[in-house]
């Protein structure tokens, strides 16, 4: 049997003027009372939260909070600036916290006031059909993982929609619609502080927001695929640091600022859709594969540039063309440009360790003075790249050098 309260039971009133938190303070007692937890049916209505409403971390009780979609509006314009309307959690870190909301509407001040919801340690917290409108934040995260969002909404939110100041390992925005988020402080749809690994935002629509998401920390295995993004104000895709293994396919990206992303290490730019937009990469993204992209004119994407070789062994240098390599997304090592060896059969340059073979190489190369044959060695053991020329002229071209890598 499905155990439910109704807040009109504990004194709720959706009058639009009554304080209503008395009111779920007094339901979320009762419910906490039972033995496995129930679940509060708020009706429709305009319901006025005046102080902050606190659903404590509470092991092995579940609390789900529902109401009638867009008929049910929790306005948290009267609670303090400093507070969420909604906290969730408490000191405890371990475990979840069995909270899930859905088919809710909250409504703040406007875009410089109000916040809906408060996270903290709320593991597995779970966000089902819910709007926000009209406020300064959406939802403020610390410590929470295994967070969900599916289904919800966004529109005139000023500052940052999903704000987590540590790691949020393991986030999943799935369906979510977003219009008009962070235009009002240069904010943003989601911002990241902490290290982050499994991030996944999919089949959702970003319109107009100033920039979708920000990780401050990177990570590793971020999810941005089939996605609508529409006129952001800046870089979309900001990493401050190494995001390891994006995968951002399958994406319409159009009539927004131009930009280049940063800090990507390896991953995937793929089969993308680019409307009236230039995308390109930082010198700090590497080994991005970019196959399979539609950007008709006036629309360009300037593919993931190989690493440049800078530094050189014995006495050799650079030729005609810069030496450079660049790992694949099939995880394929392909060396490019022409070298001037210095010393005949020994390292030209050392490949970092991730760029190592799986095994020694000998591969067949040519001088480019007079065609005769080298044969290049790429060593697993410490990446060196040991040129053996039949020429005096000691030109050798890596172009077309590829090997399968160890990591």
């Amino acid at each position: 049997m499905i155990n439910i309260r109704n807040l009109l039971d504990f004194g709720g009133n959706g009058n639009g003027v009554a304080d209503n938190s008395p009111a779920f303070a007094a339901a979320i007692a009762d419910i906490l009372a039972e033995p496995n937890g129930a679940s509060l049916f708020v009706p429709a209505g305009n319901y006025r939260i005046a102080t902050q409403v606190v659903f404590p971390k509470t092991a092995n009780k579940s609390i789900h909070v529902f109401g009638e979609w867009g008929s049910t509006i929790i306005n948290c314009a009267s609670v303090a600036s400093s507070k969420a309307a909604f906290y969730v959690g408490g000191a405890l870190a371990a475990g979840g916290t069995n909270f899930r909301v859905s088919d809710m509407s909250f409504v703040g001040g406007g875009t410089t006031a109000g916040t809906a919801f408060e996270l903290k340690n709320a593991n597995g917290a779970q966000f089902e059909g819910v709007s926000f409108n009209e406020m300064r934040d959406g939802v403020l995260m610390d410590a929470s993982y295994a967070v969900s969002f599916l289904r919800c909404q966004a529109v005139n939110v000023g500052r940052i929609m999903i704000n987590s100041s540590t790691s949020c390992h393991n986030l999943v925005i799935d369906r979510f619609k977003a219009y008009n988020v962070g235009l009002a402080s240069n904010g943003r749809f989601l911002h990241v502080a902490g290290h982050t690994d499994n991030i996944v935002i999919q089949n959702s629509d970003f319109e107009y927001c100033y920039q979708v998401y920000s990780l401050a920390d990177g990570g590793a295995s971020l999810y941005f695929c089939q996605n609508y993004v529409e006129g952001t104000s800046t870089l979309p895709f900001s990493h401050t640091t190494a995001m390891y293994g994006a995968s951002i396919n399958n994406n319409f990206i159009g009539m927004g600022a131009n930009f280049s992303i940063p800090n990507m290490k390896g991953g995937e730019f793929k089969r993308n859709r680019l409307h009236q937009q230039q995308v390109g990469f930082a010198t700090s993204s590497v080994d991005v594969g970019t196959a399979d992209n539609h950007a008709p004119s006036p629309s360009v994407l300037t593919p993931c540039q190989p690493t440049t070789v800078t530094a050189f062994l014995n006495g050799s240098s650079v030729g005609a063309r810069p030496v450079a390599y660049q790992k694949d997304s099939n995880g394929y090592i392909h060396l490019y440009g022409e070298a001037r060896v210095g010393t005949n059969g020994a390292p030209i340059f050392a490949l970092p360790s991730f760029y190592y073979p799986m095994r020694t190489q000998r591969l067949n190369a040519i001088d480019t003075v007079d065609n005769s044959n080298v044969y290049v060695i790429v060593d697993a053991v410490n990446g060196n790249v040991v040129p053996t020329c039949s020429s005096p002229s000691l030109r050798v071209s890596l172009d077309g050098l590829a090997f399968r890598a160890a990591k």
